[in-house]
C-alpha cells in the first residue's frame, strides 16, 4: 500500500511534458477574423472537415452526438444527422 500511495504522489506531481503543453496551446498556429458564423449546434463543436472538390462542403460534429453538413457557400444547412448516442470525435468525407 505504501509503495502504491507513493505512486500515486509522484504521478500527481510529475510535470506536464513541454512538448504536448506547446502543441495544445498552438501559440505558433496564427488566428485570423473569423469569415462567419454558422449557428446550428446546441453543444461545443469538437471537430470539423471540409471537401476539397467544387461543392465545398463543411462537416461538423458536437458533444451531443449530432453531425451537420453545411453548404459553405451560402452558410446554410443541408442536413442533420442525429443517430449517434455520444460525442463525435472525428469525421471524414468521402466522394462516394
Amino acid at each position: 500500500i505504501m509503495r502504491l500511495q507513493r505512486r500515486v504522489m509522484e504521478l500527481e506531481t510529475k510535470q506536464e511534458d513541454p512538448v504536448i503543453s506547446a502543441y495544445l496551446e498552438a501559440p505558433w498556429c496564427p488566428r485570423g477574423p473569423a469569415l462567419a458564423i454558422m449557428k446550428g449546434h446546441r453543444s461545443p463543436i469538437t471537430c470539423c472537415v471540409k471537401t476539397n472538390d467544387k461543392t465545398p462542403i463543411l462537416g461538423t460534429g458536437s458533444e451531443d452526438g449530432i453531425i451537420k453538413l453545411w453548404d459553405i457557400d451560402r452558410r446554410t444547412i443541408l442536413t442533420t444527422l442525429t443517430n449517434h448516442v455520444d460525442i463525435i470525435h472525428s469525421l471524414d468525407i468521402s466522394a462516394d
